[in-house]
C-alpha cells in the first residue's frame, strides 16, 4: 500500500494483507518525499448500487464498503494521502479489525453476504450505509428451488410421504422449514376463524374473501395463489373441527 495501485491478492484474500498494511500508515516515520503533495486523494463514496449486489464481500472489501467508502480508493492512498484521509482510513481499520475477529471464531465467514454482514452490524450497533441495505434488501431470493413436503414441520417425526410440488424459497434449512410450518398453521387458523373456511366444502367463497380483504388492505395476490396456499396449509395441519 506504498503508493501505486490496489494490491494483487491483497484486498482479495481473507488474510488482509492490504489493510493490515494500512494499519501501521498513519503511525509510520514521515516520508518527506511524499508530503508535498497539496492535493492529495480523498477517499470516494461506495458505490452502494454495485456493492450490494455482490454475492459476497471480502473482509476488505467489507471493512470499507460498511464504513462508507470504496474499497479501490482506499487501498491505492500514499502515506501522504492516508494523513490526509486518517478518520477515514481509521474507520476502516476498525471495522477491518472487528470483522476479522468474527470470523477467527466462526460468526462469519470469510466469504460474507451482505445480508449476514447487516445482521452482525445491527446486532453490535454498527452504523452502515442507508443505501447500501437499501439496494442489498430489493433483491429477491433466486437459485436452485426445492420441493417440500406440506407436512414437513407438523411435528419433527410427522411427515407426509409425498411432495407437493411446492415451490419454496432456495435454503433448505430447518429455521426455514419451521418457518414455512408456522405461516401454514397462521394461514389454516385465519381462514377457519376469520372466514369459516372447510376444506370439505363443495363450495366455499373463502378464496374470494380473502382476496377482497387483500384489494381493501391495498394487497394483491391471484386467487389461485390463495388457493393453492390454503391446499397446503389444509394438507399439512387440517383437523376435523367437529371430531
Amino acid at each position: 500500500m506504498s503508493g501505486s495501485g490496489p494490491p494483487e491478492p491483497k484486498g482479495q484474500s481473507a488474510v488482509g494483507d492490504a489493510l493490515n498494511e494500512s494499519r501501521n500508515l498513519l503511525h509510520s516515520e514521515p516520508d518527506t518525499h511524499n508530503q508535498t503533495l497539496s492535493n492529495p486523494r480523498l477517499v470516494e463514496p461506495v458505490d452502494a448500487t454495485r456493492w450490494a449486489k455482490k454475492a459476497y464481500w471480502t473482509p476488505e472489501e467489507a471493512a470499507c464498503v460498511t464504513v462508507g467508502y470504496e474499497p479501490e480508493s482506499v487501498w491505492q492512498l500514499t502515506l501522504a494521502e492516508a494523513s490526509a484521509n486518517e478518520a477515514e482510513v481509521e474507520a476502516v481499520d476498525c471495522r477491518f479489525d472487528y470483522i476479522n475477529r468474527e470470523i477467527a471464531i466462526g460468526r462469519l465467514d470469510p466469504k460474507l453476504q451482505p445480508k449476514d454482514v447487516f445482521r452482525w452490524l445491527d446486532a453490535i450497533d454498527e452504523e452502515y450505509p442507508a443505501e447500501l441495505y437499501e439496494v442489498a434488501s430489493k433483491i429477491k431470493p433466486y437459485g436452485r428451488m426445492i420441493d417440500v413436503d406440506p407436512g414437513v414441520g407438523r411435528d419433527a417425526e410427522v411427515c407426509a410421504s409425498h411432495s407437493s410440488g411446492e415451490l419454496l424459497l432456495p435454503y433448505s434449512s430447518p429455521a426455514l422449514v419451521r418457518k414455512n410450518a408456522t405461516l401454514r398453521k397462521m394461514i389454516l387458523a385465519m381462514a377457519m376463524d376469520c372466514y369459516g373456511y372447510d376444506r370439505e366444502a363443495k363450495r366455499s367463497t373463502t378464496v374470494g374473501d380473502i382476496q377482497s380483504a387483500l384489494h381493501r388492505a391495498g394487497l394483491d395476490l391471484s386467487d389461485d395463489t390463495i388457493r393453492t396456499h390454503l391446499k397446503n396449509a389444509a394438507d399439512a395441519y387440517w383437523i376435523d373441527p367437529e371430531k
